[in-house]
């Protein structure tokens, strides 16, 4: 009922809001109201100690039901210590977010721009009041879709990164002591949608996270932005674009020629041209963490199968796990290796991979596609199109980012004299 009464009450104050400024969805919205945005820490904080309370108060008589379920014969309910597993590495989580909490507090971000133009620049100024050691932020903007499927006990939420893009900014001391402050700008496309939270099943998240590694906990602080068609911002990408001889549609993938180099590839002049390597073990975080899920279910399908006796569910489980396992290998130990020079392109990808080529002539296009995700960033593969043969070939996998993905891609094109690609 309490709730009630609060949800009614919010609801009355968006709608006077709404009324009030008609045009400015912005300000019907508390934390967008002015430029000022802080950041989600305290938020998250509360919501990793609930999440970890409550499942640990769940899955705790686990503990008291397996010992005696094992002593009977019962080898299967061994998967049950899952739960108390995962609810330690809760725990942990939690007491992070609480010292992250305590140690960085409440960053803000200040907006040059109220709001941030859809088409335009993102131009702010990070306050951070705790003094960091690094001399270096990591930033990442992300567009997300956060939605509700299912209803009911079958209910979940869950996030859809539309698009991304990352950025360096130098850190500086703050306007008091013992604070740090840095000044950005970021590109923001034409072709994604607006910030929107009308639709609580539906979202679109304008996302913001900075991080920085720091001695003991790393700092983080996430916001999200109010992000609006403005008109104009928009209709001036376009008439860059234009200007520029592209679409409208692809304004948002503009690149500078040198941002091939964020993607971490390697480069170097070798016999037969110019070198481009993207060795194994670059995932090697996000393979462990997959591998590990793949243990789990290979292991909870063979305990099911041989414990049980339960053939068909425990297959299935078994079979999950071994295609899990197959993707954790591939993630690790996949590496790309391209050689442009001499009229000739010459690669190798994969986990084992040998070497390919094609005569510059033959190639018709390089391009990009998305291939994957781990968590809110997105990953891309380099394709190669012939003139000859129908179909594209993948030459390079796991290529971090839109943007220096096809500017990497555009750089080999031009090494290889495609004009446009």
């Amino acid at each position: 009922l309490i709730w009630g009464r609060r949800a009614g009450r919010a609801q009355k104050k968006r709608d006077n809001r709404k009324e009030l400024h008609p045009d400015e969805p912005w300000m019907w919205v508390d934390k967008w109201r002015t430029p000022e945005v802080s950041s989600e820490s305290t938020a998250t904080m509360w919501i990793a100690i609930a999440f970890a309370t409550f499942w640990n108060l769940v899955s705790a008589p686990v503990l008291f039901i397996v010992p005696g379920e094992v002593a009977d014969g019962n080898h299967v309910a061994l998967v049950g210590l899952l739960f108390p597993l995962v609810g330690a590495g809760l725990i942990v989580w939690a007491v992070r977010e609480v010292i992250r909490r305590r140690r960085y507090g409440d960053s803000v971000l200040r907006l040059d721009s109220h709001p941030v133009p859809l088409g335009g620049r993102l131009r702010a100024t990070l306050n951070i009041p705790a003094r960091l050691a690094a001399r270096e932020l990591q930033l990442q903007l992300a567009c997300v879709n956060r939605y509700v499927s299912g209803s009911g006990k079958n209910r979940s939420t869950r996030e859809k990164v539309l698009w991304e893009d990352k950025q360096v900014a130098m850190t500086r001391s703050g306007s008091g002591p013992g604070q740090t402050s840095a000044q950005f700008e970021m590109r923001v496309p034409a072709d994604q949608p607006v910030s929107s939270d009308d639709n609580p099943r539906n979202r679109m998240i304008w996302r913001l996270t900075a991080t920085s590694e720091e001695p003991g906990v790393d700092y983080k602080a996430v916001f999200e932005l109010p992000v609006f068609d403005s008109g104009e911002a928009v209709a001036a990408a376009i008439d860059t674009a234009i200007d520029a001889g592209i679409g409208a549609g692809e304004q948002a993938l503009s690149f500078d020629a040198d941002d091939w180099r964020e993607t971490g590839v390697a480069h170097e002049f070798a016999a037969g041209g110019q070198r481009f390597h993207f060795p194994r073990l670059r995932q090697l975080g996000a393979g462990l963490g997959l591998l590990v899920v793949a243990l789990i279910f290979t292991a909870a399908g063979g305990f099911m199968m041989v414990g049980a006796g339960q053939w068909i569910f425990g297959g299935i489980f078994a079979a999950v796990g071994l295609l899990l396992l197959w993707g954790a290998i591939s993630m690790t130990f996949q590496r790309s290796e391209i050689v442009v020079g001499s009229g000739r392109l010459r690669w190798r990808h994969g986990v084992f991979g040998g070497w390919q080529e094609a005569d510059a002539g033959a190639l018709k296009s390089i391009d990009v596609k998305q291939s994957g995700s781990i968590g809110s960033n997105l990953y891309y593969r380099i394709e190669i199109e012939r003139w000859a043969r129908d179909g594209k070939t993948t030459i390079a996998g796991w290529v971090p980012g839109q943007r220096p993905a096809r500017a990497l891609a555009a750089h080999l094109g031009q090494l290889a004299g495609i004009e446009e690609s």
